[in-house]
């Protein structure tokens, strides 16, 4: 075993230490409480935007988005309500972390498939699905990812949705602003996840929390804004 070896080894360890301690010792109260209520919201949600679909691609772009969204709001939820066991644990972050990915490629595809057609919503969907299982790889593949390698590959993937822009025209200035608003909340989300700041009340309502508040609310200005694209016949 070389120095490097060694190294490498004693960085594993200290990002195993400090994930266990904020699993077991200094989690907040509130830690994923607001997923886990976004999630029993968002199955609902799912199921009102099915059956309100005005077309069958609306119905496939709803489903998509609505298995997206409740994918990530209850994986992040089960992963920071429950105490897991070391082993579990860092699976369970993984796939959390994991699912950030198919919440941005899913909240992309209603989009693409019904605004754009042809050989256009082809790339679309495949630049932004293919990010996806880019991100889900490497976070599964490289054991001791920099929170802010994580951090600037969730906000390049959310802001390559702009290639989407052109088509919004269609939906009129407020499905613009919903889906704006939602990408800045996102971003300063996940700057918030990545300096830990602002921490309010470490003990109860910490920067993660803050993080997940964010995603809430940016999730939610991304569901008023694919309400109209879903349930609008003729689009």
């Amino acid at each position: 075993m070389t120095i490097d070896d060694v190294r490498d080894e004693l960085a594993h360890l200290r990002d195993d230490a400090a994930v266990l301690l904020e699993a077991y010792l200094a989690r907040p109260l509130l830690r994923g409480v607001s997923h886990a209520l976004g999630f029993i919201t968002a199955i609902a949600a799912m199921v009102v935007l099915i059956v309100q679909a005005a077309a069958s691609v609306q119905v496939v772009a709803s489903a998509i988005y609505g298995a997206g969204l409740t994918l990530a709001l209850g994986t992040s939820a089960l992963y920071h309500r429950i105490k897991w066991r070391p082993a579990a644990y860092h699976r369970i972050r993984k796939l959390d972390h994991s699912m950030i990915y198919v919440l941005i490629a899913s909240s992309c595809t209603p989009f693409a498939l019904v605004l754009l057609d042809g050989s256009w919503r082809i790339i679309v969907l495949s630049v932004m699905w293919g990010l996806a299982a880019i991100g889900i790889a490497l976070r599964w593949l490289i054991a001791n990812q920099p929170r802010w390698l994580q951090v600037g590959s969730y906000i390049a993937m959310g802001w390559a949705g702009l290639l989407l822009l052109p088509a919004l025209d269609k939906m009129g200035p407020t499905t613009i602003v919903l889906t704006a608003v939602g990408g800045v909340l996102y971003t300063i989300g996940g700057l918030v996840y990545l300096f830990q700041r602002p921490n309010p009340l470490p003990k109860i309502f910490g920067f993660h929390e803050v993080f997940h508040a964010l995603v809430v609310a940016a999730a939610t200005c991304h569901f008023l804004a694919v309400w109209p694209l879903v349930t609008t016949p003729g689009l």
